[in-house]
Parts: C-alpha cells; sequence; structure tokens
C-alpha cells in the first residue's frame, strides 16, 4: 500500500492542481495546466470501461503546446513512430491511402481554378507507348 506520509507536495513536481469548485456548471472543466474554465469539448476524450465519457485533465491547446515542446526537444522518437506507422501498412491500405490523396489534391487544384492533370510516375503507373 501507500505510505502517505512520505509523499510530498505536487507542486514540488512541477504539477499544477486545480481549485475544486462546486458550482462549476455541468459541460464545463478546469485545466489542470493553465487553470482556465472552458466547454467540455475543449478536453480529449480519455474513455475507460467504467467511465466511457471521461476526459483529459489538461485542455487541447495545453496538450497541442506540451507535444511541441517535447518534439523540440527530441523530434527523433516522433520520427521513428512515423517511420514505423508507414511501413506497416498492407499494400492495400498504402494504395487506398495514395488514391485518396490523389483525389483530395485533385480537388484542391479544380478548387483553385486549375486544370488537372495527373502526372505519370514510371515507377508506379504502367504506361504503355505504341
Amino acid at each position: 500500500m501507500y505510505d502517505f506520509g512520505k509523499m510530498t507536495a505536487a507542486s514540488e513536481h512541477g504539477v499544477t492542481i486545480p481549485p475544486v469548485s462546486p458550482g462549476l456548471p455541468p459541460g464545463r472543466q478546469i485545466c489542470s495546466n493553465c487553470g482556465a474554465t472552458k466547454p467540455i469539448e475543449e478536453f480529449y476524450p480519455r474513455p475507460v470501461p467504467e467511465n466511457p465519457h471521461r476526459r483529459h485533465r489538461q485542455c487541447k491547446d495545453c496538450q497541442k503546446i506540451k507535444a511541441k515542446l517535447r518534439y523540440a526537444a527530441d523530434p527523433e522518437p516522433a520520427r521513428q513512430r512515423s517511420r514505423k506507422y508507414c511501413r506497416h501498412f498492407d499494400p492495400a491500405a498504402r494504395e487506398k491511402r495514395r488514391a485518396s490523396a490523389r483525389a483530395s489534391h485533385a480537388e484542391r487544384v479544380r478548387a483553385a481554378g486549375r486544370t488537372y492533370r495527373p502526372r505519370l510516375n514510371a515507377r508506379k503507373d504502367a504506361v504503355v507507348i505504341r
């Protein structure tokens, strides 16, 4: 079990504890990092089997800032995750992603008022010359 006599204050570890507000309106939550009261939609979902509507304690803005700082400090783990994610696609999923990217690119080109002309890629597209 835990020995509560040896526990130190949360402020010593750099953890900010939000103030407890019993009068907090429903649908709002206090961010544990910035202390701002925000709508519940401003917090990422964090469901667990016991509580499927649970949310993170930090707001989305604070989590994004934290992620950017973590990446700036050491970008290599994020690069490795990205490489691993892309390598383990099966060929059908990879082709589906490529087709989706081509379609969204064509839409952006047409929305800009230009004509879309798909390029031939000699490595991937079969070209028949007669």
